[in-house]
């Protein structure tokens, strides 16, 4: 009968800490799933965004953390690296004005002597201000290449810890 009474009071407790941990855990998770799907919102917006043809896609990144300024908010970076023909002015004139639905202008960083412009260390999320954290063939860079970008700063992040 005691033994029985021991592993009914195990069982209870090991389902007490379960409960506990799921308590804890919940909002962590929600709110990681949804800064997730927001951030896969702005990445297939800006993948069904207009682009150049003389254009085509190295890589796309997508990144949530706190990027801009500090405090408790979550920043959400997508972009695509690209590989153009023509001349830069071309580009940059076919950017202008251009946004992603309701996400803001994007953003445009060429790429000079193999690296991002200096300025990328102050836009660009940690790590992908490097163009070799981009994972690009030395072949595929000898072109001209850019980043097109858009940096979302300031959504309350809640519990999910990438943004703290």
């Amino acid at each position: 009968m005691q033994k029985r009474t021991v592993l009914t009071l195990a069982s209870a407790c090991i389902v007490l800490c379960l409960v506990a941990c799921v308590i804890v855990l919940a909002p962590v998770i929600g709110d990681t799933m949804a800064h997730d799907r927001k951030l896969r919102r702005y990445q297939a917006a800006l993948n069904e965004a207009q682009h150049p043809d003389d254009t085509s896609l190295i890589r796309a990144e997508k990144r949530v953390g706190l990027y801009a300024g500090n405090g408790n908010h979550c920043d959400y970076f997508v972009g695509e690296l690209r590989r153009y023909a023509g001349s830069r002015q071309e580009i940059e004139a076919f950017y202008a004005g251009v946004s992603i639905e309701e996400y803001g202008l994007v953003e445009l960083l060429f790429v000079e002597d193999g690296r991002f412009p200096e300025q990328a260390r102050q836009t660009l999320p940690p790590k992908l201000d490097e163009l070799a954290e981009w994972s690009a063939s030395a072949a595929e860079l000898q072109a001209d290449v850019y980043l097109v970008y858009v940096l979302v700063p300031g959504f309350d992040a809640g519990y999910d810890i990438r943004c703290h």
